[in-house]
C-alpha cells in the first residue's frame, strides 16, 4: 500500500513503512565505533483496526506536513529536549550519566545523548494533520528511552517511549 509517496506493508502487527529525513542527519550509534547512522526511519501508522488495510486520506496530510517540515520539527525538537532535560531538576538520578549534557549551549550537540528510532503517525481526521510520536534511544535512560508527541506541528508532550505510540 503506497501512501504519500512510502510503500507501506503489514509486519503481522503494524503497516510499517520508511521515509528518508535528510535533515535528520548526523546521528551517531551510542556503541564503540560510533557509527554515522542513516537518515532514513522506520515509520508506523498508528490506528485502532490496524489488520485492516489503513485509509489513506486519514494519514497522508500528516505524513506530507512530516516530510515537507522535517527541518523545522527536527530544529524544533532538539530545542524542546535540550530545554527539558538539559536542567539538573529535570534529570534527577541522571546526573551521573549526562555530565556534559549540564553544559550543552547548542541544540544539536544534544545528538550525543539521544538517537530517533522511530517515527509514528497517529490517524487523523480526512484532510487534517495528525499527531506524530518520535520514540529515541537516549544515554540516560536506555531501558524506557524517550518519547515526545507533536500536535499542531509543535512538541506537546514528553515521556518514556511509550508515550510516542500512545499519542
Amino acid at each position: 500500500m503506497d501512501i504519500s509517496g512510502i510503500e507501506f506493508k503489514f509486519d503481522d502487527f503494524f503497516w510499517m513503512g520508511s521515509v528518508d529525513l535528510p535533515s535528520w542527519h548526523g546521528y551517531r550509534s551510542f556503541n564503540e565505533s560510533s557509527e554515522l547512522l542513516s537518515s532514513d526511519y522506520p515509520l508506523m501508522l498508528r490506528y485502532e483496526e490496524c489488520e485492516t488495510p489503513p485509509v489513506p486520506s486519514r494519514f497522508s496530510e500528516t505524513i506530507d506536513w512530516l516530510i515537507n517540515n522535517a527541518e523545522y520539527l527536527h530544529n524544533q525538537i532538539l530545542e524542546k529536549i535540550l530545554q527539558e532535560f538539559g536542567n539538573e531538576s529535570r534529570m534527577c538520578g541522571y546526573s551521573a550519566k549526562l555530565d556534559g549534557l549540564k553544559t550543552l549551549n547548542n541544540a544539536t550537540d544534544i545528538k550525543q545523548f539521544v538517537i530517533p528510532n522511530i517515527v509514528y503517525i497517529h490517524e487523523a481526521n480526512n484532510g487534517s494533520v495528525g499527531k506524530i510520536g518520535i520514540r529515541f534511544s537516549c544515554r540516560w535512560d536506555t531501558d524506557h528511552e524517550l518519547g515526545l508527541v507533536i500536535v499542531d506541528g509543535e512538541v506537546s508532550a514528553f515521556g518514556y517511549g511509550s508515550r510516542a505510540f500512545e499519542g
